[in-house]
């Protein structure tokens, strides 16, 4: 595709935003969700729990590499489409335009406000709605966790981002990189 942001601003405004929060920028609900769980996960104090935080950051940093990408060449770059395809381009209709107002809008709103109040220390949230064995609650150790726990997620997410753009934009570094890895392997 390709230069799609002149034509479908509005779906490039709505994946923007979807993307911003899937990759866990600050102030989105995917920031919050994405901590709350990281967070929870490495509370548990065992090697298993340990790995599987540390996947779920790498995780973190594939998704904002890919939705980086997925943004710059699809809307961003030149277009690499044939000039037949533009008589047919046009922004969704309104049972899509509104979907994707109130996602994005939930996006940027839902998280912020609801964080609080499902989260952290002194909650009642759930109440007694979910029963949660006292060896399993481990809301203290999350919310007073190490200082890298917390921001080891938004280190790699803006990591993903740069990283991007260095191995697409700089040819001598990707191609470096790929040499290095076909001789390791070989």
């Amino acid at each position: 595709m390709g230069g799609l942001i002149k034509l479908l601003p509005f779906t490039y405004i709505m994946v923007l935003i979807g993307s911003l929060a899937l990759m866990g920028f600050p102030f989105l609900t995917g920031f919050y969700s994405k901590d709350f769980i990281l967070e929870f996960t490495f509370a548990r104090f065992s090697i298993q729990s340990i790995f599987l935080y540390f996947l779920g950051v790498f995780a973190a940093f594939f998704s904002a590499y890919y939705s980086t990408r997925l943004i710059y060449w699809v809307f961003l770059s030149k277009p690499n489409f044939p000039r037949a395809y533009l008589s047919n381009l046009h922004e969704p209709g309104i049972f899509m335009v509104f979907p994707l107002f109130l996602l994005s809008l939930c996006s940027i709103c839902v998280g912020y406000i609801s964080s609080e109040s499902m989260n952290g220390i002194g909650n009642n949230f759930y109440g007694n709605s979910i029963y949660q064995n006292l060896i399993n609650y481990n809301h203290y150790e999350a919310e007073f966790s190490l200082f890298f726990v917390k921001y080891i997620p938004l280190f790699l997410t803006i990591l993903g981002v740069i990283m991007f753009f260095l191995l697409n934009f700089n040819d001598t570094l990707y191609q470096n990189l790929i040499f290095k890895t076909i001789y390791i392997y070989i």
